[in-house]
């Protein structure tokens, strides 16, 4: 069973790869200003490509300990940078305690950015990641 939220289509995925502002460490950018998105809404540093999107968790219980520690799990492999934001908070993906503080409720909507191999086929993962209905069976 999901929160109730209705999606009719995933928000396109923009890809940001020009207008990217170097940091002093070479191997790390900001991105740009004209992102779309408010300067405080945007994680501080990724690495030079990257591609964003949008997610909506749709778990009733959010992604609380259980699949904040299967979505951890799941994108230990991957050699970039995964990043969620919203409002609330930032977090890096390889963080299960920094996933959980986000309190990511059913409904909420969040940004994702990917930087790395595969970029785009990894952020389909991670929405999908985020956005699964996890069906845990009840602790006795």
């Amino acid at each position: 069973m999901t929160c109730g939220v209705q999606r009719n289509s995933r928000p396109e995925t923009h890809q940001i790869r020009s207008a990217l502002a170097i940091t002093a460490n070479e191997s790390q950018v900001r991105f740009p200003s004209n992102s779309g998105l408010p300067s405080e809404q945007i994680p501080r540093i990724v690495t030079r490509m990257s591609v964003q999107g949008k997610a909506v968790i749709q778990n009733e219980a959010g992604i609380h300990c259980r699949p904040s520690a299967h979505i951890v799990k799941s994108v230990q492999g991957y050699s970039g940078d995964m990043r969620v934001w919203n409002e609330d908070g930032e977090s890096d993906l390889r963080s299960m305690l920094s996933l959980m503080m986000m309190a990511l409720t059913c409904g909420t909507e969040i940004n994702v950015a990917v930087c790395g191999p595969n970029e785009a086929a990894q952020l389909e993962a991670v929405i999908g990641l985020l956005e699964k209905v996890y069906d845990f069976p009840p602790q006795p």
